[in-house]
């Protein structure tokens, strides 16, 4: 009976996978007809109202958006869940990330300013993936800044991989050290530093949520710039 019990987590493992496949295949189905007959209803009524968009130029502000709104906050959650997984790693261990059930960080109570940052954080973070995303001559420039530093499709990828761990690093960078001063003064098993940690942990999955989301808003921008005007 003791030898049987531990296998009982390993046997959910493909149930929750299965679970998260049918949510993403129904996703797929109900989303991309709604966005489809969405972008041609714009279209429709932007040649109605005369608006200067193209038809590119909407899909552009539809998928920066989505982007800014659905993916961004997904992001957060899924890197801080992430973050909070692998906290305990030692240097040198690898980290599957994403390979490996993990459950939700701990709930906590936050500061009125804790709260207020938060929603600050989330409102920043998606104006500015729209600002990237959604204007089709920021996009160009920063694709053409990036085909500036590149020599091909590989040395392409070379570069935006680089361009984000930079950005990454400079976001990260100024939260450890806040992070830092933040638990100082706190015994490792004050309650106090428990909740600090978490809420740390918040913000570092949102400048990784952040990063991950702005990557995916610039292939999908280039994939629009590139495709969706000869559609």
């Amino acid at each position: 009976m003791s030898d049987a019990a531990p296998a009982a987590p390993a046997a959910r493992r493909p149930r929750s996978a299965l679970k998260q496949l049918l949510w993403a295949m129904l996703a797929v189905l109900v989303g991309v007809p709604i966005i489809l007959f969405g972008w041609i209803g714009l279209v429709l009524l932007g040649d109605r109202l005369g608006w200067e968009l193209t038809a590119d130029g909407i899909f552009a502000w539809i998928t920066a958006a989505l982007i800014a709104f659905l993916l961004w906050p997904l992001a957060v959650y899924g890197s801080h869940r992430q973050l909070w997984h692998h906290r305990g790693t030692k240097p040198g261990q690898p980290v599957r990330w994403g390979e490996e059930p993990t459950a939700p960080a701990p709930k906590v109570e936050l500061t009125a300013g804790e709260r207020w940052m938060r929603v600050a954080v989330l409102v920043i973070g998606a104006a500015s993936l729209l600002a990237l995303c959604g204007p089709q001559p920021i996009t160009l420039a920063v694709l053409h800044a990036l085909d500036g530093a590149s020599a091909g499709g590989r040395s392409w990828w070379l570069a935006l991989q680089l361009g984000a761990f930079i950005v990454m690093f400079a976001l990260l960078m100024p939260l450890l050290a806040y992070g830092e001063r933040s638990l100082a003064g706190f015994e490792r098993d004050d309650p106090e530093r428990a909740r600090r940690e978490v809420v740390q942990h918040w913000y570092f999955g949102a400048a990784i949520g952040w990063v991950m989301s702005a990557l995916v808003g610039l292939v999908v921008a280039e994939l629009v710039l590139r495709y969706v005007p000869w559609v």
